[in-house]
Parts: structure tokens; sequence; C-alpha cells
């Protein structure tokens, strides 16, 4: 960014400009007492999308060598950074790491220390009013795989719960049906990728960056490596290597010393699942309508009757890339049939289910240590919800015999008897049945 010497011939403004030299593609808000400053070329262009008036410093001074700034009191920060991601900005957080009393006393320049404390995009969101409940929120990578190999490997993080998944895909159409269930709110792309793949998602495009894999420092690729082997599983392909490993490099650089909430990488496999392409999700308004591209009128709206954040965000999973094994689909049929068979105890668990809080997002805000007060009662309220929760479901499983699987937390339902079909079908027909 260049700047006229006699506007940034100040302690101040060449404190800003080295931190900006540091985020040249971020707006940089920059804490200056009471408001956040936006300077130079940042303060023009965020003028008539915030709608806040750019005025200039050194008003004595001739147009051309005034400083052009904008600003927004710290307390209004949330509405005007949510318009900022919403239109697709980076925005880097610069704080006051003391007082100018502490900056005073010590010796050395006695301008505050800043420094940038977070960077905001719209595919490393963690802040509550920032996000959809209902939905992920995805950073995706693409990673084409080495020459003479037509496949995709691709891995999408959602930083607000720990969220970490990797696939991937055989060509171009396939990736794109990825990306349609996926629904990512920002895209890394390798420079192979990031030409041809903007103009294949159109307007709908979120946000692309391009970003070169072979940068990766090799510890965050033996970190990704260790992550995978922690969850069990096969190891992972050498491009689902390199874009979960330029996912997490990208989203930790969003996270300047904080740890992410991350404790396993899955693998999506596509072969027990249906997978519908970008056209069929369209068409058959699984997640939105054709008319407005809402979700009222969707057929995830028709079924949704979730209780909580995270299960509405499970169901649309599973919307999204509906079962093909006839055993697994078995097993939600004799969970369905329990439930149907006892209503008294369905009943109790749903209003225990409304005590419970995005438990995942706001373990994650704790985690990276922007959770509020009240966010934080909400998570105690929530996990002191959760014996009662057990509680009941323990009383389910001796009603309908099953039995929590140990490895991930599922429900394993007993499939080597035909009782789960019988208690199913006679449910259907508005008998009460119990299963076992």
């Amino acid at each position: 960014m260049n700047a006229p010497h006699t506007s940034a011939d100040t302690p101040v403004m060449r404190q800003f400009l080295d931190i900006k030299a540091g985020y040249p593609d971020a707006i940089l808000m920059f804490r200056m007492g009471d408001f956040y400053e936006m300077f130079f070329d940042d303060a023009v262009t965020v003028g008539p999308v915030l709608d806040i008036a750019v005025t200039s410093r050194d008003k004595g001074l001739e147009l051309g060598d005034r400083v052009p700034m904008a600003g927004v009191p710290y307390h209004a920060i949330g509405g005007y950074l949510r318009t900022l991601v919403e239109r697709g900005f980076k925005v880097a957080i610069c704080e006051q790491m003391e007082t100018p009393e502490q900056a005073r006393l010590r010796k050395g320049p006695k301008i505050v220390r800043r420094e940038v404390v977070r960077v905001v995009t719209p595919g490393v969101l963690v802040d509550e009013e920032h996000l959809r409940s209902e939905e992920p929120n995805y950073l995706a990578a693409i990673v084409a795989e080495s020459a003479g190999e037509t496949g995709y490997g691709v891995a999408a993080l959602d930083v607000s719960c720990g969220e970490f998944v990797v696939l991937r895909c055989g060509d171009a159409g396939g990736l794109r049906a990825a990306l349609s269930r996926l629904t990512p709110r920002e895209i890394l792309a390798d420079v192979s990728v990031h030409p041809w793949l903007r103009e294949a998602l159109g307007p709908a495009c979120p946000r692309l960056e391009v970003r070169d894999p072979r940068l990766i420092p090799p510890e965050v690729a033996a970190r990704v490596q260790h992550l995978r082997a922690e969850s069990g599983g096969e190891p992972l392909l050498a491009a689902e290597v390199r874009a979960a490993a330029l996912c997490l490099a990208y989203a930790e650089e969003t996270q300047p010393g904080h740890t992410l909430l991350i404790h396993r990488l899955r693998r999506h496999e596509l072969e027990d699942r249906l997978i519908l392409d970008e056209t069929s999700l369209r068409n058959l308004e699984v997640f939105r309508t054709l008319r407005d591209g809402q979700r009222k009128g969707s057929l995830l709206w028709a079924v949704d009757r979730t209780r909580t954040a995270m299960g509405a965000r499970m169901l649309r999973d599973w919307l999204g890339a509906p079962l093909r094994a006839i055993g697994a689909i078995g097993e939600r049929h004799a969970a369905i049939a329990v439930l149907l068979a006892e209503p008294g105890l369905r009943g109790e668990l749903q209003d225990r289910l409304r005590e419970v809080r995005d438990i995942v997002r706001l373990a994650a805000r704790a985690r990276l240590g922007t959770a509020t007060p009240r966010e934080l009662g909400a998570l105690r309220q929530s996990l002191a919800a959760l014996p009662g929760l057990h509680a009941l479901l323990t009383e389910l499983g001796k009603r309908g015999g099953w039995r929590p699987c140990s490895s991930s937390g599922a429900t394993c339902w007993p499939m080597s008897t035909p009782s789960w079909r019988a208690s199913w079908w006679m449910s259907r027909r508005g008998t009460p049945a119990t299963a076992g």
C-alpha cells in the first residue's frame, strides 16, 4: 500500500502500515481507543459497503496528501463485521495489547502495542451471530491429483464445531456434486483448479482464494496424518493429505495464538451413499426452493423437527447423501420404531433436548477464548442436561434392545432378529409396538 511521506510519517501510521503489510489481502480494523479505524484503500473500500463516512487525517494538507480514514465504534463491530463477511471480505482484527499508561511506563517507543488477534473470513466464522445454526460453515480446500490423474482431493473444515472431513472426487462432475452437498462458505484451490472452478460455479461461487499446497510446511501435513491415524480408518491419499493440510494451515493462520478444537479427521466414504449431483439437489429442492432459493419450502424444511442445532446439521448431512446400505437403513428404521412405540419417553426426550444448546460450537468458542459469559452459562446448562438424556436413552435401550456403540457413540440395533421390522411396520399402521 503506497502512502505519501507526509501522511505516513507518524508513529501510528507507520505501525498501521507495518501490520497491514502482513495482511495485504484483508481489511485491517485497527483499534484506536473506542473505535476500529480503517485507513487508505481499506477506508475507501468499506465506506460505501458499510454506509459510513470516509474522512481524512491531516485536514490541513493538500487533498492528495491526506490519509483516507473510516471508523466504527468498538461496541458495534458485530454488525459491521457481519456485513463485510457476507460480502466476501477477509477482515483482520487488530487490538490494543496495552493501555496508553502502560506504554508510557515501558522502555522504547511509547506508542501503544497492537497485534492482530484474529482474521475473520466467510469460511472461519466462530461467533454465534455470524453463523446459521442449522447449517455447517465449511472452509473447503481443493487440490488436483498428480499429473496423469483426473481426480481431486477435497477437505472441508468447520472451525465453529471442529468437524473435519476429506474425500476424493474422481472428476469435475463429482467435485461439483460434493461442493453442492457441502455448500462451503469459502474455497481454497490450487492454481490448476482455480480458473475453471470460478467459471463452473458461476454466481453461486463463494469466496475463492488461490493457495499453493507446495508451500504448506511439512509439519502441517504430518499433523494431518497423525490426526487421521488417531481417528482410525485407512490412511489418506496424497491429494487428500495436501487438501487437509491446506485447510488446516489457513484456518490456524486466522486464529493466531489459539489452538483449534479438532479431535478427528473423517473420510467421507461415498460408496455406501447415494450421490446426488448439483442438478438433482436443486431440482428436488432438497435444501433450497427453486423459486426463491430459500430454506422454507424445501424438503429439509418440511422434515426438520429436530430440537437442537447439532441435530439439524446432522439431518442436513443425511439428506444430502442418503444411505444405500440396507443394514444401516434398517438401524435408522428400528430407532424410529422404538421412539414411535414409546410416546411418553419420546416426549420427555424432546423436552430435555430443548435445554441443550449448540454444545460443539460453544466449546469451540470457549477454546478460542471468544465465548461470552452468557455463552459459558449456556454451555454449563447444556452439559448439566446430558446425564438426564443419557438415562432416558438407556431406558429406551432396555425397551428397544439397542446399545451405544463405544467407538463412535452411534446407536447399534439388533439386526439379527425380525422384531425391529415388525415394530416399524406396526408403527407405520398406527399400532403401538415395542422392538426387542
